[in-house]
Order: structure tokens, then C-alpha cells, then sequence
């Protein structure tokens, strides 16, 4: 029988799941915890001035609730509504996320880019280029180191006070770009949602503001990122573009050519942007497999091709860090494989596996998987109740067994060459949403699961000057018992039970006040 020590393999899996992170940024933070917070200076924020571009495809169902959570930023009230600009761009949408945004009427400048359907459906990145070209000939801001370009997703929906956080870590003038922390807003909805909730919040949000605290190199996402329009023009002007259109993770790479020119980038750890999760596994997956062949595509464009290493910009244990970052996906989806077929084949008395390291070591090493998101549980305790540490953490260990196939995904894909083809992530919306965009007003009664849609059902657009009233009614297929509910389209305030099959009537429509 062949016997195979398997100390590297241990070592390995080890330093890339959770070692190298617990043993290097765990004390940093903990430094920076214990130290006392600097008592934050006063910035002007009126000499700011922030474009936010909203890449939408297909967006009905949220974008009407992110265009009013944005308009109602601090930031806006305290510059009297002077210094935002909003720029939606509409990537071809089949849907009424034209005629919802068309329609929104706010406080501050909003501009459509419709972008027709001939050109249209070629990834986040274009539709950013495009929007990014639209502000460079339309924006009456000036373009300086002051001129922020912000992007957020057609879900996204920053805390009130973002906008003023993150003008804070602007005034230090070395910084070219930051990013927001990511929070899940419908966690309680299922396992999936609660795991990614975890994932954003505990693992991503840590380890980016640690990686940006010691290296200043947070990796850029793609909900809630901010940059300097003179560092997106540099981009411009020395590679042809600003996004590259052939990125699947566009954000990863403008985040690593940001740093190669020499700027520093923040990853904003109390400053969050609030995102929906996917509830389906199918979706989920189709995501994660479009996340892990674009960083392969980084780790190969940078990493094993020894570009990141010719960067003179860029800090050598930055450079270490980078590597490591985007080794990691790589060498999991390699090395996890290969030890599991060890152990079958173990198992099956045709090989023996030795550890020679001494039992301390490893049970040293094993108790890192614990400790660490242990310590950050107990730092988030408001959020996460510690009695549920064990199922969370034990749900955690097998939501990533289950995604592990989109990292394999995404290195076969790289590996092959496989031409880059962009999914788009589906979203559902609140009940008042859905009930705006897919219920036709012709005075006839129809039955809607408040998350599902009726392909047949058309859309009219509602008139700001005219209310509709829809009478809710429980269906006796819902087997929900209470009164009826009148709904109001043009400012909801109502909602039917939770998951509730509703008949749902209009009863009238006016312009003037409706008593029922």
C-alpha cells in the first residue's frame, strides 16, 4: 500500500481558507479596535460633488424604491439638492424600468441614458462605460479631484449618511477610490439569504477594511463603489476605456488598475450600502459561477502572468496580499478536489495518509476555522445572536461546499477560454412594486402571488395627478382571515399578509380623494 504524507496539503488548505487572514489581519484589527477613535474634523461637503450612475436591465421592481432612498440622502439636504446628479442608464430593458424612471420626478437632476436595443445587453461594464461618457459630455460638475462618480446597483440602497462618510476619506487626497460595505436586507428570508448576509457582512466586510487598513488595497465591489472622475479619466486615457468589457468581476479590475497607478483605496467598514439577496440556489449559483470565472480571469490577467508583480506603484507586501487574494480562489478549487479523492481513496484501503506534524499543531490549526468568525460573531453580536453561532457557522461550512463547484466553473472556464457571456441577476420586489408594474387598471379582479409575476398582465404607466385604489382581498385559496385593504398606487401604505394570494380589484380611480 503507497503511503502519502499529506503535512503540505494540510498546511496549504489552511493558509488559504482561513490562516494567512486570522494570523496577520486579525491582530491589526484588533489594534485598530482597541484603539481610541480619532475625533473626525468637519468637512465642507458642499465642495463635493457626486454623479451616481445606475446601470439597469430589466429593473421594474426595484429601481423606483433606489431612485427615492437616494434622493433622500443627508447629503442632499445639507447642499440643498445641488450637488448629486443621478444618471439611470437603461441597458435596453424589455420591461417598465424606462417608463418608472421616467416618470420619477425628484428634487435633485436626473437624467435617463437609454441605450437602444441594438447595442444594449453586453454586460455592466458597457452600460458603466457608456454612463461614464455620458457624465464626461453632460455633467455640469467640475471636474476635479472633488467630482465623485458613484455607482450603485438597481437594488442598492445606501444609509443616509453614506454620502458624508465617505467625503470624510476623500479628504485625504491619496486616495483614488472606496468602497462600501455590503448588507443584505431580505436576510430573514431564507437560509441563502441569511448565509450571504454572513458572507458580506462578517467575512468580506473584515477582511476588505483590515486589507485596506494595513495595505490601503480594498478590493473593489460592485454595489456602492466611489472614485474620483480625474482617476476614472487617467483610466481612460491610458487604456482606451474605463471598464473592460471582457471583466465578468468589472469591479475587481478597475480596483486593480486603480491601485497601479498609484492610488490607495478604503474599503468603508461602518458605511453600508443595502442590497437584496438571492433567495433561489439556481440564481445564486448562475451568480457565483459569473463571480469566480472573473477572479480567475484577475488572478491569470495579474497574478500568474507576473503582472502585478512589474508594478512599480504598487507596496511589496501589497503585492504579496493581492497575490494571495487571488491565489486563494484557485488553489481551493484545486486542492479541495484532490483531498477529497485522497480520502476516498483512503477509505478504500488503496493509499494511507501520514500526518507527521504534532497533534497540538493541528488542533492549533483547526481551531483557527472557529476562532476567527467566533471573534467576529461576538463583534457583531447586535446582529447575530451568539446562541445560534453553531448552526450559523455549521450553515456557513456548507453553504461554501455547495458553491465550491462555481470556483472549479470558473477556472475550467478561464483555462478552456471560454469567450465571456454576461447573466443577468433577477430581482423581485416588494408588493407595491410588483403591484405598479404588472397589474393592468381595467376594472377587472386578478389573482397575484405578491412574489410571482404574470407574464399576460400589461402595464400602465400611473399618472402622478390620478389615484388608484385597489381593494385586497384575502383569496380563499390563502386561507388568510381579516379585513379587506385598500391600497393606494401612488403612496402605498397598506400591505396584504406576508406570501398572501390576494384578489386584487380596482375599485376606483380619480383625481380627487376616494372614500371607500
Amino acid at each position: 500500500m503507497i503511503t502519502i504524507n499529506i503535512d503540505w496539503l494540510f498546511l496549504t488548505l489552511i493558509i488559504f481558507s482561513w490562516g494567512y487572514y486570522f494570523v496577520f489581519y486579525t491582530p491589526a484589527f484588533l489594534i485598530k479596535w482597541c484603539r481610541k477613535k480619532k475625533k473626525i474634523e468637519k468637512i465642507d461637503i458642499k465642495e463635493y460633488f457626486i454623479s451616481v450612475m445606475i446601470p439597469c436591465r430589466n429593473e421594474e421592481t426595484v429601481i423606483q424604491k433606489t431612485l427615492e432612498n437616494i434622493e433622500k440622502l443627508e447629503f442632499n439636504k445639507k447642499t440643498n439638492y445641488q450637488n448629486m446628479e443621478i444618471v439611470v442608464i437603461n441597458d435596453g430593458s424589455t420591461d417598465n424600468t424606462q417608463l418608472i424612471a421616467e416618470s420619477y420626478n425628484p428634487k435633485i437632476t436626473l437624467h435617463i441614458l437609454n441605450v437602444v436595443k441594438e447595442i444594449s445587453g453586453k454586460g455592466k461594464s458597457e452600460a458603466l462605460n457608456k454612463g461614464i461618457d455620458f457624465i464626461k459630455n453632460n455633467s455640469n460638475f467640475p471636474k476635479t479631484n472633488n467630482h465623485i462618480v458613484c455607482v450603485f446597483d438597481a437594488d442598492g440602497l445606501p444609509d443616509l449618511d453614506l454620502i458624508e462618510k465617505m467625503c470624510d476619506k476623500f479628504d485625504d487626497q491619496k486616495i483614488g477610490s472606496i468602497n462600501s460595505s455590503i448588507r443584505i436586507y431580505n436576510r430573514h428570508t431564507n437560509f441563502l439569504s441569511m448565509m450571504q448576509d454572513i458572507e458580506f457582512n462578517l467575512i468580506s466586510r473584515y477582511l476588505n477594511h483590515v486589507r485596506g487598513y494595513l495595505f490601503m488595497n480594498s478590493l473593489m465591489g460592485g454595489n456602492g463603489q466611489f472614485m474620483r472622475y480625474t482617476v476614472l479619466e487617467d483610466l481612460h486615457i491610458q487604456y482606451g476605456y474605463v471598464w473592460k468589457r471582457s471583466s465578468l468581476t468589472e469591479d475587481l479590475d478597475i480596483g486593480m488598475r486603480i491601485l497601479f497607478q498609484g492610488w490607495k483605496t478604503y474599503h468603508l467598514f461602518d458605511g453600508f450600502v443595502h442590497q437584496q439577496g438571492l433567495i433561489g440556489l439556481g440564481s445564486l449559483i448562475r451568480q457565483r459561477n459569473r463571480w469566480a470565472w472573473g477572479t480567475a480571469q484577475a488572478c491569470f490577467k495579474y497574478v500568474l502572468s507576473t503582472r502585478l508583480f512589474r508594478q512599480s506603484n504598487v507596496g511589496f507586501f501589497t503585492k504579496i496580499d493581492l497575490m494571495i487574494s487571488l491565489l486563494t480562489p484557485i488553489i481551493i478549487s484545486t486542492l479541495v478536489p484532490f483531498s477529497i479523492t485522497i480520502l476516498i481513496l483512503n477509505l478504500k484501503d488503496v493509499i494511507e495518509i501520514e500526518l507527521y506534524l504534532p497533534d497540538f499543531i493541528n488542533w492549533i490549526l483547526v481551531s483557527l476555522w472557529v476562532i476567527f468568525p467566533l471573534f467576529l460573531i461576538l463583534k457583531n453580536k447586535k446582529d447575530y445572536i451568539l446562541f445560534y453561532f453553531l448552526p450559523h457557522f455549521i450553515g456557513y461550512i456548507i453553504y461554501n461546499i455547495v458553491l465550491l463547484p462555481t470556483l472549479i466553473y470558473g477556472l475550467l472556464s478561464v483555462i478552456s477560454c471560454r469567450i465571456p457571456t454576461w447573466s443577468k441577476t433577477k430581482r423581485i420586489g416588494t408588493f407595491e412594486t410588483q403591484l405598479i408594474s404588472q397589474i393592468k387598471l381595467d376594472n377587472t379582479t386578478k389573482t397575484l402571488h405578491p412574489t410571482q409575476s404574470e407574464t399576460n398582465i400589461e402595464f400602465i404607466q400611473p399618472s402622478p395627478s390620478m389615484r388608484k385604489i385597489f381593494l385586497i382581498k384575502p383569496s380563499p385559496r390563502s386561507n388568510v382571515k381579516g379585513p379587506d385593504i385598500a391600497i393606494d398606487i401612488n403612496s402605498p401604505s397598506s400591505h396584504p399578509p406576508p406570501r398572501m394570494i390576494c384578489e386584487i380589484n380596482m375599485i376606483e380611480e380619480s383625481e380627487s380623494e376616494v372614500s371607500l
